[in-house]
């Protein structure tokens, strides 16, 4: 099942969004190339939102504000540095025209947040 997220439109490079949609926290990011990613809010070494942490978009890595574990969204979300020694839950996600607004949105594959 598809989650439509946000109008992609409304996500700063600088600054990501935190989306909450079917009872799951969702952040999505966008980098400088324009590509976008959705990750579960979590961190996987702090179980803390990820959203408060910051965001490289240059870089695509993504510091959790915890501790500062750095994540590699470009990889799968692959911790680059400790705490954190497993990736953080990547979903899988496109950009589509809405058939409503006709806004681009930012979807999410719904399976791939289980």
């Amino acid at each position: 099942m598809d989650l439509w997220l946000c109008p992609a439109n409304q996500i700063e490079t600088a600054k990501p969004m935190r989306c909450k949609k079917e009872g799951r926290d969702f952040l999505v990011l966008k980098n400088t190339q324009g590509e976008f990613f959705v990750t579960e809010n979590l961190c996987s070494h702090a179980r803390v939102p990820l959203h408060t942490g910051q965001w490289d978009p240059a870089k695509t890595v993504l510091t959790c504000a915890a501790h500062g574990a750095r994540f590699d969204l470009t990889h799968g979300g692959k911790p680059l540095c400790a705490p954190a020694t497993s990736a953080i839950q990547m979903v899988a996600c496109e950009v589509r025209k809405n058939d409503q607004d006709g806004a681009d949105w930012v979807v999410a594959d719904y399976d791939d947040a289980d």
